[in-house]
């Protein structure tokens, strides 16, 4: 997806990261103007690729309330696409964050 795209209630606002599963992208909420990141799960994403991405998202609701786990706000499919909506968390990603120390 490219900035300015819609999806669903939200606007694209720029790429943050990807993996082997999927994209993040910086989105906001059309409505509240709330910035989320929205992961979203690959097309092309087979069915065992599909049940870890549901997994991760119960895994991270069951903890909702731990101070060092990103918040699950919403889940779902939209558009064909299956998409974690989760809490925006600024400071660079983790990967740099381990290599600076």
């Amino acid at each position: 997806m490219n900035p300015g795209q819609r999806f669903g209630d939200l606007v694209i606002e720029a790429r943050l990261g990807a993996g082997g599963m999927g994209v993040v992208h910086r989105a906001r909420h059309v409505g509240t103007g709330a910035l989320y990141a929205l992961k979203l799960l690959s097309p092309s994403a087979d069915p065992e690729e599909v049940r870890r991405f549901v997994r991760e998202g119960e895994a991270l609701a069951a903890v909702d309330d731990h101070p060092h786990v990103v918040r699950v706000h919403a889940a779902g499919e939209v558009q064909g696409r299956r998409y974690l909506l989760m809490q925006l968390c600024t400071g660079g990603d983790l990967k740099a964050r381990l290599r600076a120390g």
